[in-house]
């Protein structure tokens, strides 16, 4: 089970799309190789040739490292890219001597002797990018990884600042209500502070941001009022860990905290089934002054769409944008 998890550098042949891909590579390769030569000898019958021979050989190709990709995946990737190189190769080779032998009952050496150099100069640059991909995937999770730590850390000094002095408050008056936020705190750190990983369930995330609303809610009293409209999400839905709370902060610092009146947050969320999307919008009241760009929160906001790219492609967005009276985020992304 170890050997399969890891991160490896030859992609699943196996599947459909990527054998799609492979079958359209192969025509183009076929029409380049066509454009090289003379006028007078491209025709139709040899595209022909080229592409039913590219295609020979490149579904070959897949269909032996797919059948040999379990085996490989437990070896070191050095071991297992020259392993995949010289099969590349070799079913070039042994493809080229066998159509030679089909078409003229004779192998012509010369002719398996260039396309195997060929091979072996695609194979090469081929096995390269698959290192160089595998090794910019394995630095965009490790970066992913980071993000989520700087922002679980981030969140922490001022936050337990506060939460610490609104407990220290309630002691003496409310000791019942002291206890109970000194238990949800805990809780919430527990959360932050526990394992590092890249998504939890959406019900695992709103357990998280009601405890973070519930320590706001002892500093703010009736000035904070939240609603929540999530029944169109089912709870066992993945969603990047952290992704609501530094949301419901900025609603929190930027708009119910710097203003006089009562201020609201309400959280929709919903699952769009006909293109397979989350949709989540988070409103809450501003101040009855000119909206200002916070640095904070367009610096959340940002950080929680690079995360959602990285995990979910380019199709994810988060945008923010003022109202007449309030401020909207909302963050879409696709599942599958």
């Amino acid at each position: 089970m170890e050997n399969e998890s890891r991160t490896y550098f030859l992609p699943d042949l196996c599947k459909s799309s990527t054998l799609g891909i492979l079958v359209i590579v192969a025509e183009i390769i076929a029409f380049v190789v066509l454009l090289l030569k003379p006028w007078d000898e491209i025709t139709l019958e040899l595209f022909g040739w080229l592409s039913l021979f590219l295609q020979w050989v490149i579904l070959a190709c897949a269909a032996l490292l797919c059948f040999v990709r379990r085996w490989l995946m437990k070896l070191p990737d050095v071991i297992a890219g020259a392993i995949s190189y010289a099969l590349i190769v070799a079913v070039v080779v042994i493809m080229t001597a066998l159509l030679g032998w089909l078409q003229e009952d004779a192998i012509d050496w010369k002719h398996v002797l260039k396309n195997g150099l060929v091979a072996v100069l695609i194979g090469a640059l081929l096995i390269r990018y698959l290192y160089v991909r595998t090794e910019l995937a394995q630095r965009a999770q490790a970066e992913l990884e980071a993000r989520v730590e700087a922002l679980q850390s981030r969140i922490r000094p001022h936050f337990l600042f506060n939460s610490m002095n609104t407990i220290a408050s309630l002691i003496m008056i409310d000791p019942e209500k002291a206890e109970h936020a000194v238990e949800d705190l805990s809780s919430l750190f527990r959360a932050t502070l526990g394992e590092r990983r890249s998504e939890a369930t959406f019900a695992e995330e709103i357990d998280l941001c009601k405890k973070y609303l519930s320590m706001e809610g002892l500093r703010l009293g009736d000035r904070l009022t939240v609603e929540w409209d999530i029944s169109g999400l089912s709870g066992t839905t993945m969603i990047p860990l952290l992704t609501l709370q530094p949301i419901l902060e900025n609603a929190i610092y930027h708009g119910i905290q710097t203003s006089s009146k009562p201020g609201w947050i309400r959280v929709k969320a919903n699952f769009d089934e006909t293109a397979s999307r989350v949709i989540i919008v988070v409103s809450n009241s501003i101040p009855n002054t000119t909206p200002s760009s916070h640095k904070g929160q367009n610096m959340a906001l940002n950080n929680i769409r690079a995360r959602l790219k990285a995990i979910y492609g380019v199709s994810a967005t988060v945008e923010g944008r003022y109202l007449e009276d309030c401020y909207v985020s909302t963050i879409i992304y696709a599942l599958g």
